[in-house]
């Protein structure tokens, strides 16, 4: 590990290897223990916080003050922030990136409505069609991920079709002890040390309890955006939070060096399959623990070939910023005051964690766990366009027509009406509904004191205007706004909390 120890400020740099030149031995894994320790105790400190935040009900507060001013270049920066990494990725073999790239576009976009009929046998009627299936639009990216790990795999020993590194093995995990990776194991608490909390491991873990809060946002509201729904009402918001923030206590405690998060390449997928349904969720997390137990197939998976994640992260990214893109027409895009909310927050949520990044020199005040803080806060483009964007069309006064806060946008109440003659009819108040057996399980909780009112399913996904009272460019109310209020349906706060 080398120290950056002429910029002053604490940070440390690890030094890659590859291939056969990693010295995987026990001194190794002794002088990295210590520093994975710490970050172990990163991600604990976040899911408290993120817990806490859920409970508290900030993530709703939060999110029901974000209106499309703020989604749009959110959304945005949250897919142009990938692009130097799927550039990464892709750069081992572009034939392979730009091969996965033009499969998935052809499988989900052209042959998007080919539809495949499923035959059945029955006694009295032989075989007929039971139904058809879509197979080329929900494999979409499946297809062509394992077609080319296959080919990939045959056509590694010449130089055409080889991804891999040079004299290596294969994949995003650079490493020869397959000797070391046992078939079945499961993980226990303090296998791999218990987690240090210290002040460097609890600024790190603000860090990264702002930055999943805001990419959860984010996600449910991309989410929400592709299934054609409206965004999640308050209590949902809450309780996605607070279950990431469990998860990651979990995955730290377990030996995990990163905490559970909402994930944009799965919203991503699920925007280019359409596979709106929760059991693809559940199959989905039931794999992922059989796989976290089998440390021999865990490996077999890290040989896909960083160039098909490249393309995957190109695909499904690239699906954040169109949806972020979409939520300018609920704006007035001619608007002085949203051009330069547009313009100044995403060149400053790009410029200035670039900046940083090639200057850290610069925030040295003499602690290290401080530095980090700091060049952690400045080095992540979705918390300086998520609070950019937040502070500034919260705080610049204009219109509801200037904010986009008009009767069609999702996020408002009364665009259930006109939701219902763009889409195919739905029983909304169901999508957000907890599923029957878990509903009935926590029933006893949800009861009406703070904090736990704010995880309690409210009667339906009906929202308030974000931001709460309508704003007018001299900020006093109009005639027409005191008529409009009267229609809001308060919301059902807890007692002694106020909604605004």
């Amino acid at each position: 590990m080398e120290t950056n120890s002429s910029r002053h400020n604490g940070t440390e740099m690890a030094v890659l290897c590859d291939g056969a030149q990693c010295p995987e031995t026990d001194l190794t894994l002794q002088t990295w223990k210590p520093a994975l320790c710490e970050i172990r105790g990163a991600v604990v400190v976040s899911g408290i916080l993120q817990v806490l935040l859920g409970l508290c009900g900030v993530q709703g507060l939060a999110s029901r003050h974000c209106g499309p001013m703020v989604l749009a270049p959110m959304l945005s920066i949250i897919g142009l922030s990938c692009y130097k990494v799927a550039a990464r990725f892709g750069s081992s073999h572009w034939g392979v990136t730009a091969l996965s790239v033009l499969l998935v576009v052809l499988l989900s976009q052209h042959l998007r409505s080919c539809y495949i009929p499923i035959w059945r046998w029955r006694k009295s009627k032989g075989f007929d069609v039971w139904t058809h299936f879509p197979v080329f639009r929900i494999f979409s990216l499946l297809l062509p991920m394992v077609f080319l790990w296959i080919l990939c795999g045959i056509l590694q020993e010449g130089d055409v079709m080889n991804p891999y590194p040079a004299g290596g093995i294969r994949g995003i995990l650079d490493t020869n002890s397959t000797h070391l990776v046992p078939w079945f194991s499961i993980p226990h608490p303090g296998e791999w040390g218990t987690p240090t909390i210290n002040v460097r491991s609890m600024y790190g873990g603000i860090t990264m309890a702002l930055g999943a809060s805001i990419n959860s946002i984010g996600c449910y509201v991309m989410c929400a955006k592709v299934m054609g729904s409206l965004h999640p009402p308050r209590d949902a918001s809450n309780r996605g939070i607070c279950l990431e923030g469990v998860g990651s206590c979990i995955a730290a405690v377990l030996g995990g060096v990163s905490g559970t998060s909402s994930s944009i390449p799965n919203v991503g997928a699920l925007a280019l399959t359409q596979a709106e349904s929760r059991h693809s969720v559940q199959v989905a997390a039931v794999l992922c623990i059989l796989v976290g137990m089998s440390a021999k197939l865990t490996y077999f998976l890290t040989t896909i070939p960083a160039a098909i994640h490249g393309a995957v992260l190109s695909v499904t990214y690239t699906m954040a910023v169109s949806v972020g893109v979409s939520y300018f027409q609920f704006t007035d895009i001619d608007s002085g005051r949203n051009i330069f909310i547009i313009g100044f927050t995403m060149f400053m949520a790009l410029l200035i964690p670039h900046w940083f990044t090639h200057n850290s020199e610069y925030i040295a005040t003499g602690v290290s766990s401080l530095d980090i803080l700091f060049l952690s806060l400045l080095m992540m483009p979705v918390i300086q366009g998520g609070i950019l964007a937040f502070l500034l069309d919260n705080t610049v006064s204009g219109t509801s027509e200037e904010r986009g806060l008009v009767g069609h946008f999702p996020g408002l109440k009364s665009a259930l009406e006109g939701h219902h003659r763009r889409h195919h009819p739905k029983d909304l108040a169901k999508v957000y509904r907890l599923p029957p057996a878990l509903r009935r399980s926590l029933k006893s909780l949800c009861v009406k004191s703070f904090p736990l009112c704010n995880l309690c399913p409210s009667s339906g996904p009906s929202q308030e205007s974000p931001g709460g009272r309508e704003e007018t460019k001299d900020l006093l109310p109009t005639p027409e706004l005191v008529r409009g209020s009267r229609d809001l349906q308060p919301l059902q706060d807890c007692p002694g909390v106020s909604g605004n």
